[in-house]
């Protein structure tokens, strides 16, 4: 089920209600052309500009999987994200809105490289898992971006492709890619999450060996060199050489290099 707002004060929230109203659906998404409430991963607000994409789909997960033990095999949730930012991708190709310059940034973000070769944010995901249900949501900076984020610049898809974007187009596939990619991970987490890591770090996460992190308990900088088989980020400490794996929150980005476009492009 698709369903299309003008506006509401929380996709997830809809998809959610719609899901739990509605026994017969699998799934449900909404799009939202304005949303009152947005929020990010940790509690923190996303800036929802007019023009943008605003997305959530919410999935009933069949009892029998969650005690047949999915959840033991993976610190496999937070796979989701990846999920989603593979559905993304596919989308974003299948709508010529994807180039080079455009990058997933580890492990829930769509970042880009300005015309200047600066990294900045393009787009987030927000997964939870809600007793037997999914629900994921995508924010998609499509026609303009916030101007004042200090943490980090911000940028939209149209400024970096030069071009306009069907956001219902992109939702849509969005939707029927993640739906499709969901239903092969249920069936088979180990190995989905073992072919999709290394598709997404050698070919959509090329922009991450320009970044520098931080790691939180010791403050010391590291750079990421790959990903594992479940998705963790593997790291290395810039000052010894040591390497070993990150997963959610023991980390903190803290730049990008700015890059040259043509070593982007053909990186």
């Amino acid at each position: 089920m698709f369903i299309h707002v003008k506006e509401c004060e929380s996709t997830q929230s809809i998809a959610l209600a719609e899901l739990k109203s509605n026994l017969q659906a699998s799934s449900v998404w909404v799009l939202a052309d304005r949303m009152i409430k947005g929020r990010g991963r940790r509690g923190k607000t996303w800036e929802c500009l007019e023009g943008n994409l605003f997305l959530s789909g919410a999935f009933r997960i069949p009892a029998e999987l969650l005690t047949n033990g999915l959840t033991d095999k993976a610190a496999h949730w937070p796979f989701v994200s990846l999920l989603m930012a593979q559905a993304l991708i596919t989308a974003l190709k299948e709508n010529q809105g994807w180039n080079d310059r455009l990058f997933i940034k580890w492990p829930n973000d769509l970042w880009g490289y300005s015309l200047k070769g600066i990294a900045g944010k393009v787009g987030g995901i927000l997964c939870e898992l809600r007793a037997n249900n999914m629900i994921v949501g995508l924010g998609l900076n499509i026609k303009s971006h916030p101007t004042d984020n200090h943490d980090y610049p911000t940028w939209d898809l149209e400024e970096l492709l030069g071009r306009n974007c069907d956001k219902v187009q992109i939702a849509k596939s969005v939707s029927l890619e993640f739906e499709e990619l969901f239903k092969t991970w249920l069936a088979s987490p180990e190995l989905t999450q073992k072919d999709l890591s290394k598709v997404l770090w050698t070919e959509n996460m090329r922009g991450m060996r320009k970044a520098t992190f931080t790691h939180n308990e010791s403050d010391r900088e590291l750079s990421a060199v790959g990903l594992t088989k479940d998705g963790a980020l593997k790291v290395i400490y810039i000052d010894s050489g040591e390497t070993f794996e990150v997963h959610d929150g023991e980390i903190t980005l803290r730049s990008f290099k700015q890059s040259n476009i043509s070593r982007v492009q053909g990186d």
